[in-house]
């Protein structure tokens, strides 16, 4: 965690963060590594996270000022922060680390956690309409909690005594470079970034595209350092072939990578042990929490350093199908042969697809973007790295770093520098990245169409903990009036048999699991320049 004020005498850090050497207003958490730091003729450059840059080379980048493109020109997840003496100017990633903005006694603090500033009142409080989007399936816009806004991703934000502004400095660039060549080479730097900096690298290995692109990339790249990488792989005991497990298979035995198995049974399904630690908003993993709990649990066992997830990879290279109604206007019969593949694909009606098409864009990005496809795509892109954060929470409260590096701003720019005419149609499988990887995935994955879901395992979980569910829906949700809890707990017999989507349950569930856990971050006074 990061964050910082824009107070000019005094500062309030969080319990267990401690001042950022040199620059006071400024606090990080005690897990985090040192940042980069940069003299400016003005101040001085902080760049939080995991940068792959060299002190040399962010110091040479803002010799003359500081350019937009800090907060992607170089791989990792990271922030930028230009701490002057009456300003602080901060450039916002594109989605890994999202940073939030809370107003107290007319100044500004901020921070790479909504729930540390959320606690500055002493209590946390729910902002009603952020929880309402969040049970219906709508993007949070800020967070969950009161008065605690996002600051737009890709942005400038110049904070002054109690208001700031955002300019969009962030857009896809056209480059001559093929899209597959971009890709490869950022998904390389990325994957770098990680294994290079941590002794003891992990990855998942699911046998889908995207960790298997990861773990491969990996395991090149040690190869040649007499390291290796442990790649892991979920599978219910006593079965190790079929369906994604077949995939994975199929790389098991590249220089470089140790593959290891973890079993899974029963007392691993969904919708168990639901007792989760304090995170910013309730975590995607939440009904699956048994299962993933137990993963971390096993990595941080075996000493991982880092551990590498394919999260982004969807949201990243899969054309939506808003692409349609661009594609329309100027081939139109490409399009209906186009929304045909679609729709075969996902088992509807061709009306259907294109319906899915006129479907309203997720919400704004402010950012100036060359399409609607391009604002889809990084709509999409910024919610789901908002709420992959969470997660990264839970693996912290067990000793595991959790990375999603296509999440990367470094990898995101690369990929969307491609011009709205080149996006590849909404039925095609990610074809970039197995054009990107052609040397390196198997055969068999470079054929894969689809990818694997876990629905019988939920429906199978919620049979099981039923009446748990059914005690847990009858809580805070109810008591503000956000939903009926006779009409979910009526629903809920026919979702145990698989009889409807599970989504607006498992929202639900998840809301209150994270609600039992919440609790305020304690604060401290200090003043600037001392701790």
């Amino acid at each position: 965690m990061f964050g910082g004020t824009n107070h000019p005498s005094h500062n309030r850090i969080p319990l267990g963060a401690r001042p950022v050497p040199g620059v006071p207003s400024t606090w990080m958490d005690d897990t985090e590594d040192p940042p980069l730091m940069a003299a400016t003729e003005t101040g001085t450059l902080v760049v939080a996270g995991l940068c792959a840059a060299t002190r040399e080379e962010v110091s040479h980048a803002v010799r003359s000022g500081v350019p937009d493109d800090v907060a992607w020109r170089w791989p990792g997840a990271y922030i930028v922060v230009h701490v002057e003496k009456k300003h602080v100017t901060l450039w916002t990633s594109l989605g890994a680390l999202p940073v939030y903005v809370h107003r107290v006694h007319g100044y500004l603090y901020w921070s790479t956690s909504a729930r540390f500033l959320a606690s500055l009142a002493g209590s946390l409080e729910l902002g009603m309409e952020e929880v309402a989007r969040f049970i219906d399936g709508c993007p949070i816009t800020h967070s969950l909690f009161t008065n605690v806004e996002r600051l737009p991703v890709g942005h400038r934000i110049r904070m002054y005594q109690e208001s700031w502004s955002a300019t969009p400095v962030w857009k896809p660039r056209r480059s001559p470079v093929p899209t597959a060549l971009r890709l490869r080479r950022a998904l390389e730097q990325a994957v770098a970034a990680r294994v290079d900096r941590f002794p003891t690298p992990t990855c998942d290995f699911s046998g889908g595209l995207d960790s298997t692109t990861l773990g491969l990339l990996a395991a090149r790249r040690l190869h040649s350092q007499e390291r290796t990488i442990t790649a892991t792989t979920l599978h219910p005991k006593g079965i190790t072939t079929g369906g994604d497990l077949s995939y994975a298979r199929e790389a098991f035995h590249t220089p470089g990578l140790a593959h290891a198995w973890i079993g899974r049974d029963h007392t691993h399904a969904p919708y168990g042990d639901l007792a989760l630690v304090p995170t910013d908003e309730p975590p995607v993993s939440t009904v699956s929490l048994p299962s993933f709990r137990d993963h971390l649990r096993w990595l941080a066992n075996h000493g991982s350093g880092v551990h590498m997830t394919g999260d982004g990879g969807d949201a990243l290279l899969l054309t939506p199908a808003a692409h349609f109604s661009e594609m329309v206007r100027a081939r139109p019969l490409k399009t209906l042969g186009a929304a045909s593949r679609f729709a075969q694909v996902r088992h509807m009606s061709l009306w259907q697809a294109f319906g899915h098409g006129r479907k309203v864009p997720p919400a704004g990005t402010r950012l100036e973007l060359p399409s609607r496809t391009h604002h889809t795509m990084a709509a999409t892109l910024i919610d789901s790295a908002r709420s992959a954060r969470a997660d990264v929470e839970l693996a912290a409260a067990v000793g595991v770093r959790l990375d999603n590096p296509f999440f990367d701003a470094h990898v995101i720019d690369a990929y969307l520098s491609m011009g709205v005419r080149e996006m590849p149609e909404p039925a095609r499988y990610k074809p970039a990245l197995k054009e990107a990887m052609a040397d390196l995935l198997p055969p068999a994955l470079l054929r894969r169409t689809t990818k694997a879901t876990t629905s019988a395992d939920h429906y199978d979980g919620l049979r099981r903990a039923l009446p748990q569910i059914t005690e847990l829906v009858d809580g805070h949700l109810a008591t503000l009036g956000l939903i009926d809890p006779r009409a979910v707990q009526g629903r809920l017999g026919a979702l145990a048999v698989g009889a409807d989507d599970l989504g607006p349950v498992e929202r639900i569930v998840s809301f209150e699991a994270w609600w039992n856990a919440l609790t305020p971050v304690a604060w401290r006074e200090t003043a600037h320049g001392h701790t």
